[in-house]
């Protein structure tokens, strides 16, 4: 039996990403849940391919967090509130709309969804839930509603080297990555510019933004900044998630940082990769739809 084409991409198909990124208004009044009035999740988002997975693991592996990964399971949240409750979707379709009152399915969602992740807590004997699914970061304020406390932990990364990692998706098969430099360069575009203008208007003590290339060369000072902002005392066990093979996906096979007793030893880190990749015409498609992102959250543009 043939796989869907869709399968690999974490929305509905019906759901256009035009869509998630322009519909949600965080205007949301949901019943207090008293028993969750103190749960405090850490989010890592950002684009794919921008390091999440490796940040969120070497944060993961500290010992008062349980790190979830990557739990996928809100997405379909959103969709049975946006999609089914809400009919946004190509048909307009509200077939839940006639069952149950906005309020009470969103109080219904939260309470859920909070037992899901308290429970994984009580299973690993931690205080903080921690995930890195990268596409979290286009439900930030869909999440804040239903975890108030909730911190976003906003990985950054160059779009150039990101887009041309996302190459390297598609050719594995997904089909979410963009057949093209332009379709990749609006994904990554798209999400980090929602990210970022939805964590800028959140209080400090809730979003962080961290760039992957700092961490690469400086992970623990990188991490510190993270661990103070969840009160949390840096451990050094932390770097492990570096020292595996896969830990960066634009380097397979190859380590970041070897632990020798005290010592850190660095591999060497490719800045600007894409460079040895790209034509003129990359180029330009890529400044046409990202330049401006790209220098808003601190590149510079060659």
């Amino acid at each position: 039996m043939t796989k869907p084409e869709y399968m690999d991409f974490p929305f509905d198909p019906d759901t256009s990403l035009n869509y998630l990124l322009t519909s949600y208004k965080s205007e949301i009044k949901l019943p207090p849940v008293n028993s969750w009035s103190d749960f405090t999740p850490v989010f890592v988002i950002g684009s794919p391919r921008s390091g999440t997975t490796l940040i969120g693991n070497c944060i993961g592996n500290h010992s008062k967090i349980a790190n979830g990964e990557e739990s996928l399971f809100l997405i379909d949240f959103w969709r049975l509130f946006s999609d089914l409750y809400k009919g946004n979707n190509h048909q307009s379709w509200k077939p839940l709309n006639k069952f149950i009152e906005e309020e009470k399915l969103l109080g219904l969602i939260k309470d859920f969804s909070s037992t899901i992740l308290k429970s994984y807590l009580n299973k690993k004997q931690c205080g903080i839930y921690l995930d890195h699914t990268p596409w979290y970061i286009l439900l930030m304020p869909f999440i804040k509603d239903l975890f108030p406390n909730s911190v976003f932990i906003h990985v950054l990364r160059d779009g150039r080297d990101v887009v041309r990692s996302l190459s390297h998706s598609y050719s594995k098969g997904f089909l979410w990555a963009g057949k093209n430099i332009k379709e990749r360069t609006k994904l990554w575009n798209d999400l980090v510019k929602f990210g970022y203008e939805h964590g800028r208007t959140m209080p400090k003590s809730q979003y962080l933004e961290l760039k992957y290339e700092d961490f690469v060369i400086e992970p623990e000072k990188e991490l510190n900044s993270v661990f103070d902002l969840l009160n949390l005392i840096y451990e050094r066990k932390c770097l492990l998630p570096l020292n595996e093979e896969h830990a960066t996906p634009s380097r397979e096979h190859k380590t970041i940082v070897s632990l020798n007793n005290k010592t850190l030893n660095f591999s060497e880190f490719k800045r600007h990769a894409w460079e040895n990749h790209w034509n003129q015409k990359d180029k330009e498609v890529f400044l046409k739809y990202g330049k401006d992102t790209l220098k808003r959250i601190g590149y510079t543009i060659d």
